[in-house]
């Protein structure tokens, strides 16, 4: 049961990166019907090509490759080529499965197999010992994930907040974050959700 609402989660993710794409070919296609634009018009309407299909793989791959062993988190990814964490997860989980050049170091953490050279061991072993025993700790009772959340959202009141803020202020994986929302979220009376990935408790 839980494993097919953590499938259920991922795809509710990967609708969302869909739903983005189809806002922003939306707007690409509003911006070429319009008259003449502007020189600040056309500054606005450039951000836009990165839409384009197959950029965001073009841009992955390159700083794979730049990376070397070290890898790229998808935080920082998605920060360096603009876009939100949600879409290079979502790209990861499918690329997975067809892309056979690309490896999972850790959770949200890839890197090229062809850059593993002797550096894995260290890359892999080392940083998910380090990391075990902070995540024991923090979430041997079950119940206080789900506390720490609604503290969270409590504090943030009536704007609410976006999963990407609440993981960074429970140091959580944002992926984690979002399938609480989709699972155990739901059972929670007067959550709601306000805007896509932003969720707030009702007074």
């Amino acid at each position: 049961m839980l494993a097919l609402e953590q499938r259920r989660a991922v795809l509710q993710i990967e609708l969302e990166s869909l739903a983005q794409q189809l806002n922003q070919l939306s707007s690409q296609l509003f911006d070429n019907a319009a008259p003449a634009a502007t020189p600040r018009a056309a500054s606005v309407a450039a951000p836009a090509k990165r839409s384009k299909r197959g950029q965001l793989k073009e841009q992955i791959h390159a700083a794979l490759n730049k990376a070397g062993a070290l890898g790229v988190k998808v935080k920082e990814l998605a920060a360096a080529i603009g876009t939100k964490p949600v879409n290079v997860h979502s790209w990861f989980h499918s690329a997975l499965k067809t892309d056979k050049s690309i490896t999972k170091i850790r959770g949200g953490h890839y890197r090229l197999k062809s850059a593993a050279g002797s550096i894995e061991p260290t890359v892999e072993t080392k940083p998910v010992q380090a990391k075990a025993p902070g995540k024991k700790r923090k979430g041997s009772k079950r119940g206080q994930v789900t506390a720490n959340i609604l503290a969270e959202l409590k504090a943030a009141g009536s704007a609410g907040i976006t999963v990407s803020d609440l993981s960074k202020k429970l140091g959580a994986s944002y992926k984690n974050v979002y399938i609480w929302f989709a699972t155990t979220g739901k059972k929670q009376t007067g959550l709601k959700k306000i805007a896509p990935a932003t969720y707030r408790l009702a007074a």
